[in-house]
């Protein structure tokens, strides 16, 4: 589950100030975030649904807390 924190972390990271504040960005959709996990890129943190079937180490989110993050 996401905290309060958490999910406004990320969805500032829609604005590109914040993106240039914090050096993060948001990458969405199995494939590029698995071609970003296989890259020289520092992957922070990945989340999603149960639905994901990749390999990836992930912490699991709810549909729910996905709608709230994702753009």
């Amino acid at each position: 589950m996401l905290s309060k924190a958490q999910v406004k972390l990320i969805r500032s990271l829609h604005n590109k100030k914040f993106r240039d504040a914090t050096g993060l960005f948001i990458a969405e959709g199995k494939k590029v975030v698995e071609d970003i996990a296989v890259s020289a890129i520092k992957v922070e943190h990945i989340y999603a649904t149960e639905r994901y079937s990749g390999n990836l180490q992930h912490i699991p989110i709810s549909e729910d807390e996905l709608s709230k993050i994702s753009s």
